[in-house]
């Protein structure tokens, strides 16, 4: 390769090229210097899904039927979600900090949107039963 640098510090950039390939092509040729390691930066899954299931979760809670799909997951979510934060502690992954916790925050809004789901339920449904007893005592046909 010395070769080719002189050359290319002569002005000569093409022929160091041509010098550089044949020297490639009979395998006498210096690695690059100081090769740079390429490190994959690894995302965080767990908190990824954490924050993903927090949000339908809580976007299910608003909707007091759909209160039992909110409350599983919001606690996926919450799981998920120290999962995530666990995998950050341990030095598996640097990513993921935040999403983990908003996760965890909004899993726990969508559990309690979900406990607000299940009372208004009940209290309809009981509403419904007191309804058709009336109605029923006020036809003669339940009693």
């Amino acid at each position: 390769m010395a070769k080719a640098d002189d050359l290319r510090d002569a002005g000569m950039p093409g022929v160091a090229k041509i010098a550089e390939d044949k020297a490639r092509q009979a395998g006498v040729y210096a690695p690059e210097p100081n090769p740079q390691p390429i490190v994959p930066t690894r995302s965080n899954g767990m908190a990824t899904a954490s924050f993903v299931l927090a949000v339908i979760g809580a976007v299910l809670g608003i909707v007091p039927i759909l209160a039992l799909f909110a409350l599983i997951l919001g606690v996926l979510a919450v799981i998920f979600g120290f999962a995530g934060r666990k995998r950050i502690k341990k030095g598996e992954t640097t990513e993921g900090k935040g999403m983990a916790k908003s996760g965890i925050i909004i899993g726990f809004i969508a559990i309690v949107l979900a406990i607000i789901g299940f009372a208004i339920v009940s209290d309809a449904f009981s509403d419904l039963e007191r309804e058709l007893e009336n109605l029923g005592a006020g036809l003669g046909v339940l009693g």
